[in-house]
């Protein structure tokens, strides 16, 4: 029996179909730099290729696509970045949530076993949003000010990336809340869905 394939079409690279679960260079389309924000920073074992595990620290980004980067996926930290960062931003985790990079591929990145190969490097200068006059939240109409470890920019570029549209720190934080609440709303819905089924009888009749 023949192997049930589907067709490929669309003008994007190939390298797209080299899947993986963590950012690599094939991530980035040709020529491109694309800017995220750090969400988090984790640590633990992952699964490379060959099924090896290794302890890792991974940066994690609040857009799941920006231009030049259809799939916004992890990064495994390497030493390289991880000095870039420190240089950037300072030292520790706390410091980097809230933060744009900026990535570009570096095609002479040195091999594990030898030769070179193409790497995903963080370029060693803070990304610039452009500069703007005061913008209004979307949602409640008051000026975008500056929050947390961002200024009002940055709130901006974030909230536009993330919710589609200009919003503030409060109302971005009201509608995660939001999205939070209705998931569990939605899974207890199911669970009440599977509690409340009708049971078959149990026995047979005489």
């Amino acid at each position: 029996m023949a192997d049930k394939l589907n067709r490929v079409t669309g003008a994007d690279s190939l390298r797209k179909f080299f899947d993986s679960p963590y950012m690599g260079a094939y991530s980035i389309n040709d020529g491109a730099e694309p800017i995220v924000t750090i969400s988090d920073v984790m640590q633990g074992k992952i699964t490379l290729e060959g099924g090896r595990k290794e302890d890792h620290v991974l940066l994690y980004f609040a857009e799941k696509s920006v231009q030049g980067m259809s799939e916004v996926k992890p990064l495994v930290l390497n030493a390289t970045n991880q000095k870039t960062l420190e240089k950037l931003y300072g030292k520790g985790a706390d410091v980097l949530r809230g933060k744009m990079v900026k990535f570009y591929v570096d095609p002479a990145v040195r091999a594990i076993g030898g030769g070179t190969t193409e790497g995903v490097r963080i370029r060693p200068t803070v990304p610039r949003v452009a500069a703007t006059g005061p913008t209004k939240c979307t949602v409640c109409e008051k000026e975008i000010t500056a929050a947390g470890n961002m200024n009002a920019a940055q709130i901006v570029e974030y909230s536009r990336r993330r919710f589609g549209g200009e919003m503030c720190a409060d109302c971005m934080r009201k509608a995660q809340e939001q999205a939070e609440a209705a998931k569990v709303e939605e899974e207890s819905g199911r669970k009440g869905d599977v509690e409340n089924a009708p049971k078959p009888e149990s026995g047979a009749e005489s």
